[in-house]
């Protein structure tokens, strides 16, 4: 029902009617709250007007109303719980400070990590370095090497007979001999030389007994 006339109470503690159930609370002919608690009568006037348009305007969208009180019911309902969005919030907060906790020692863990890959990268280019230059001393000491049986192959193109087996037995045979002989001839020396050794003796005693005559 629409309310086209009446005023409303503006006491403390009178509480206005709704626009459904204003037609049963106000009466029309007269200027007063019809609720037994208000004894205050009105005069028509600017402020009771507007009020009464609102009023007319509320009554006509009973939709929004409806929205309203829905909204108004989700609010209350979450203001009921405020503990455990606080709960929720700590929780996220803890969560929060772990994960922060953990992305540290990542981040230590991968300086670490890059740390030792560095050494580890220089270790590998100094033993690089090391095993090049082991392989150029082992190429130098190669073609060394390859000189040598070089000058040996070389010595034997010039001294072919000493490739010639019969030839080599008997040079050998030929230095048997050879030392045979001077082997003869140090033997007959020694002789000689003891010889020499006794050959004073008997001179001397050969002397004596001949001057021991003479006298």
């Amino acid at each position: 029902m629409r309310v086209t006339r009446g005023y409303l109470c503006r006491r403390i503690g009178c509480i206005p009617c709704r626009p459904s159930t204003i037609a049963s609370l106000w009466n029309p002919n007269t200027t007063s709250c019809s609720r037994a608690s208000c004894s205050i009568r009105h005069a028509s006037g600017p402020r009771c007007t507007i009020l009464e348009k609102h009023l007319i305007q509320e009554s006509s969208i009973p939709t929004l109303g409806a929205e309203y009180e829905h909204k108004l019911k989700e609010t209350l309902s979450a203001l009921r719980n405020p503990r455990s969005l606080n709960n929720e919030i700590e929780r996220l907060t803890q969560e929060n400070m772990q994960l922060s906790a953990q992305r540290m020692q990542l981040k230590q863990q991968c300086e670490d990590m890059n740390g030792r890959l560095a050494r580890a990268r220089a270790a590998q280019s100094e033993l690089v370095t090391s095993l090049q230059q082991d392989e150029q001393d082992i190429d130098i000491e190669v073609r060394k090497y390859e000189d040598t049986l070089r000058g040996v192959a070389d010595q034997f193109r010039q001294h072919r007979a000493y490739i010639n087996k019969d030839e080599v037995k008997s040079n050998i045979e030929m230095m048997k001999n050879s030392m045979s002989e001077l082997e003869l001839e140090e033997h007959k020396v020694e002789e000689l030389g003891s010889r020499e050794e006794v050959l004073p003796s008997l001179i001397i005693q050969h002397s004596g007994r001949v001057w021991a005559k003479v006298n």
